[in-house]
């Protein structure tokens, strides 16, 4: 049961890297190097979120948002549909 939790644990977090994270980054022209250097969170460990080999803590997750400027206040609706709102942190 415990394998089967953190499977589904992965798939939702590779679910909002896709539709949250990476078009955000895209959008700000911003590359895993330099994200990592914006928020903290190394490089090594931002890019194993993104093969899905590891779970991403919450702290480095608002990190994350934070560099990204997304307001990690989220709305779901529709079943994977994910609004988010970015908003100013400097």
């Amino acid at each position: 049961m415990e394998e089967k939790n953190k499977t589904a644990a992965l798939r939702g977090q590779q679910i909002i890297i896709a539709k949250l994270i990476l078009p955000r980054m895209d959008e700000l022209g911003m590359t895993a190097y330099k994200l990592a250097k914006v928020s903290g969170v190394s490089k090594t460990t931002i890019g194993r979120w993104f093969a899905g080999t590891q779970n991403i803590k919450l702290i480095s997750f608002l990190q994350i948002l934070g560099a990204l400027q997304i307001n990690p206040h989220f709305v779901t609706k529709e079943g994977d549909d994910l609004e988010y709102v970015y908003e100013n942190f400097n």
